[in-house]
Formats: C-alpha cells, structure tokens, sequence
C-alpha cells in the first residue's frame, strides 16, 4: 500500500535525521510528530515536498548531499496528496 511505501522511505532517507534526534525539531517516525511539524511550525506535509525537490528561500534541499530519485519523491507526493494517511499496525498487535 501506498501508506507503507511513503512510510519505507521515510524510514530509509529521514530517520537518521528526524527520528529520535529530531534535528530541526521535525520528527519523521512517528505520524504526530509529522503532523506537529518542527521548529518552523508547520506541519512536515507542507515543506517535504518542497525540501526534496531542492528547497527554496528559507527551505532546505533534503537530504543532505545527495538527492531522493524521481521515483520516491513520487510517491511521497501521491501519499501526500492522498492526505498522508499513516501506516496501521499490524493486526496482531492491535487490541
């Protein structure tokens, strides 16, 4: 599902940054704190789509160094357009 793709690249390309180390203040592990946002105030949906696809005044390029390939900024776009709808836990580990 669209959901778990956005969320495997989230977690491949963002969480050495914006997980527990939250840098920026902008946590990308956990869905309130995409939704919260970080320093800048504004919700991560927002500002991603600008950061990856190399920043703007006031908005760093991300990641780091080396750009996400076409394809992954893609599909995080369709997620967000989507309403970026947060992963569901696995059956068996819900109540």
């Amino acid at each position: 599902p669209l959901a778990d793709d956005a969320r495997g690249i989230l977690t491949a390309r963002c969480d050495a940054c914006h997980a527990q180390n939250a840098m920026g203040g902008l946590r990308l592990d956990t869905e309130s704190g995409f939704r919260t946002g970080g320093k800048s105030g504004q919700p991560a949906a927002a500002l991603l789509l600008t950061a990856l696809r190399g920043g703007a005044p006031g908005i760093k390029a991300m990641p780091p160094g080396k750009p996400l390939p076409a394809s992954e900024i893609d599909t995080l776009s369709r997620w967000l357009d989507s309403g970026a709808p947060w992963p569901q836990a696995h059956w068996a580990f819900q109540p």
